[in-house]
C-alpha cells in the first residue's frame, strides 16, 4: 500500500489521559485549583484534536504525525508545570513512545470523545462536594434556543404541508398519518423491514436546531427505530435515531451506502414516555440531545446541509406499530 494519511476521531484517548493523571490523584486532590488547571489543559487538548487526529503510516503500521507528537508533548509539558506529578515520567522517551502507541490504538475506534473526556475526568478527579467548576465542559449542552425560528407545529389541528391520510402499499398494509389529539399518529404495519419517512415543510439549512418529542404507543415483538432527518439532499441524508429498545445511533446515507457513525448506544430513553430528541449543527459540528442531554456529537467535513424530517424503521417482517410526534421545532442560524 501506498502511504496514506488517515484522519480519524479521538475517543479512547479518555482512558489514556485519565489513566495519565490518576497516577496523580493524591497530589491533585489537595488543590481544587490544580484540578481545574489540569481539565482545562486536558479540554483545550480535546477541542483541537477529538474532531480531525492526524495519523501517518502504511496500513496497520501508523503512526501520530510530528505535528500530534509535538501537541502531546506540550500537554504532558503543561501539566508537569502545574504539578501534576504522574505526567513527569512521559517526558522521558521511553514512556512518551508508549503513550503515543496508546493513542494510536485508541483512535482507530473513536467517536464522541469531547464529552467523554470532561465527563470522565471531572468525575474522577474533582471531588464530589466541588463548587461549580469555572472550567465549561468541552461540549456545551446549550441548546440554541435565541435561533430565529423557521417552523413550530403542536399537530393540534391540520397543519399545512405535512402528510395526512392513508398511504398503504404493498410494502406497508396499513399506513395512517393522521393528526390526534395534537398528536401526528403513524399507525403502521410492514411486510418486511423498512424505513418510512415524511419531510417536513421547510427548506434546508446547514446550521439548525431541530427537535420533535416522540413516544411509542404500541409495538409488536421486534426493534422499532424513530429518527430525526436532516442533511437531506440528492437522496443523501443523515438519521438521529432511537430505538424502542433505549439506545440511540448517528446513521450517514451517502445515496449508496449506510454508514453507522455512532453505533447503537444504550441511553436513558424511557420507551413507554414522550422523549424530546433533537439535532444541533453548527460549523459541521453535529450534537445529538435525549431529553435536553447531550448524548452524543460528531464532526462532519463533508456535511452540506439539507431538508430535515422524520421517520420510523422496522427491522423485522411483520412487525406493526403506533408513534406519536408532537411539539416540532425547527431553527436556523442566522
Amino acid at each position: 500500500m501506498g502511504r496514506v494519511l488517515i484522519r480519524m476521531n479521538l475517543l479512547a484517548i479518555l482512558f489514556v489521559m485519565s489513566f495519565l493523571l490518576i497516577l496523580a490523584h493524591t497530589s491533585l486532590a489537595s488543590s481544587l485549583q490544580e484540578q481545574e488547571n489540569a481539565l482545562n489543559i486536558i479540554a483545550d487538548f480535546a477541542e483541537r484534536f477529538c474532531g480531525d487526529i492526524p495519523l501517518e503510516g502504511y496500513g496497520k503500521d501508523v503512526d501520530l504525525t510530528g505535528k500530534a507528537k509535538a501537541e502531546l508533548n506540550g500537554v504532558i509539558s503543561k501539566l508537569v508545570n502545574i504539578g501534576v506529578e504522574g505526567a513527569a515520567k512521559y517526558q522521558d522517551q521511553k514512556y512518551r513512545g508508549l503513550l503515543q502507541k496508546d493513542l494510536v490504538d485508541a483512535i482507530r475506534d473513536s467517536t464522541n470523545c469531547r464529552l467523554i473526556i470532561w465527563n470522565d475526568l471531572k468525575e474522577r478527579l474533582l471531588p464530589k462536594n466541588r463548587p461549580p467548576s469555572p472550567v465549561p465542559p468541552v461540549s456545551s449542552t446549550t441548546l440554541p434556543k435565541q435561533w430565529p425560528l423557521v417552523g413550530e407545529e403542536t399537530f393540534t389541528e391540520i397543519s399545512p404541508g405535512w402528510a395526512e391520510g392513508n398511504y398503504a402499499n404493498e410494502h406497508l398494509p396499513r399506513f395512517d398519518l393522521n393528526f390526534v389529539g395534537g398528536k401526528y399518529r403513524w399507525d403502521m404495519e410492514f411486510v418486511n423491514g423498512r424505513e418510512q419517512w415524511v419531510d417536513a415543510p421547510y427548506g434546508p439549512s446547514t446550521d439548525f436546531y431541530l427537535a420533535v418529542n416522540v413516544k411509542f404507543i404500541a409495538l409488536t415483538p421486534g426493534n422499532i427505530s424513530v429518527s430525526l432527518l436532516f442533511g437531506r439532499a440528492t437522496s443523501k441524508d443523515y438519521a438521529f435515531r432511537i430505538s424502542s429498545d433505549n439506545k440511540f445511533a448517528l446513521e450517514r446515507f451517502d445515496g449508496a451506502k449506510h454508514e453507522m457513525i455512532i453505533s447503537y448506544t444504550p441511553t436513558s430513553i424511557n420507551s413507554k414516555e414522550s422523549n424530546r430528541i433533537a439535532v444541533a449543527v453548527k460549523d459541521r459540528q453535529i450534537k445529538l440531545y435525549i431529553n435536553s442531554k447531550l448524548v452524543g456529537e460528531y464532526k462532519d467535513f463533508t456535511f452540506t446541509g439539507g431538508k430535515v424530517g422524520i421517520s420510523v424503521t422496522a427491522w423485522n417482517p411483520g412487525q406493526s406499530t403506533v408513534i406519536d410526534f408532537d411539539n416540532f421545532e425547527y431553527r436556523r442560524k442566522p
